[in-house]
């Protein structure tokens, strides 16, 4: 039987991390990855980052914040154990320069991958960038965003065919908080893609278009609360947790990862 850990922290350890703080970080991150398994990025806010932040997978790669996030326009905020990032919607994001591990195609074939993230929009009638590699127009790869209407939506692009697999949530996501995973399996159909709101599996509308054959691995940087390296379908909200791992979560995976997420952050998903 699994045994899901409390991760209350006592309002003395409000501040930056301290030692107890650290050690119920490190269990969260502990059991997020048990789960996520090749984890390529896992960025967890905390109030001690500044301009940059390192995220917690095996790879630490750096997050490039848009100026200090000690001077967005909202304050950091605990969430439970853990911090939420308020983006204000028209200039605050993130950057990850480009790499090998982001990319889940060669143009020939494409590998699974999925995406987590907790975010609590402010909005719900504007398109909003959560997280993708895509730098432009002729540069992209994939991206989880909210449509105009606010539904949840992966995007997954083949540039040399201007192709698209494309799977949108049938609802809106609110704005309450919600846990997203986007997953897909790499069979370069449709029927790959699969979307979670609190861990219940939904039912997607198919927007793709075109030939698709597979992703392309661009020199394209992955980018947090906007897209493109011009900036633009900012993200109006608040963020705890972002993941990239190079593996199609299923449903088990995903409740698990519910369960940890609602442990940490003293939610009710």
């Amino acid at each position: 039987m699994t045994t899901y850990v409390d991760y209350h922290v006592s309002p003395l350890h409000q501040g930056p991390r301290s030692r107890t703080g650290d050690q119920v970080d490190r269990q969260l991150v502990h059991d997020l990855l048990a789960v996520l398994g090749d984890c390529r990025l896992l960025w967890l806010p905390d109030l001690a980052d500044t301009t940059t932040s390192t995220e917690r997978g095996r790879h630490a790669g750096t997050i490039t914040w848009s100026e200090s996030l000690g001077s967005w326009d909202a304050t950091r905020a605990r969430l439970g154990a853990g911090v939420a990032v308020a983006f204000n919607g028209t200039d605050e994001e993130g950057d990850v320069p480009d790499a090998g591990r982001y990319s889940f195609g060669d143009g020939a074939a494409d590998q699974p991958f999925s995406i987590v993230a907790l975010i609590k929009p402010d909005a719900n009638d504007a398109l909003m960038t959560i997280v993708g590699k895509l730098d432009s127009a002729a540069a992209e790869e994939w991206e989880l965003s909210l449509s105009a209407s606010g539904h949840p939506q992966l995007v997954l692009t083949d540039e040399s065919a201007a192709a698209t697999l494309a799977g949108r949530d049938a609802a809106a996501a609110g704005t309450g908080w919600v846990l997203l995973a986007a997953t897909y399996d790499g069979s370069r159909a449709a029927s790959g893609l699969r979307l979670y709101k609190d861990a219940a599996n939904r039912t997607l509308t198919d927007d793709s278009s075109g030939a698709y054959t597979a992703m392309e691995n661009t020199a394209a940087s992955v980018h947090l609360g906007a897209r493109y390296a011009t900036k633009e379908r900012f993200f109006d909200g608040s963020i705890a947790l972002v993941a990239v791992t190079a593996k199609a979560l299923g449903t088990d995976d995903v409740w698990a990862v519910k369960e940890v997420v609602n442990s940490y952050f003293g939610l009710s998903l």
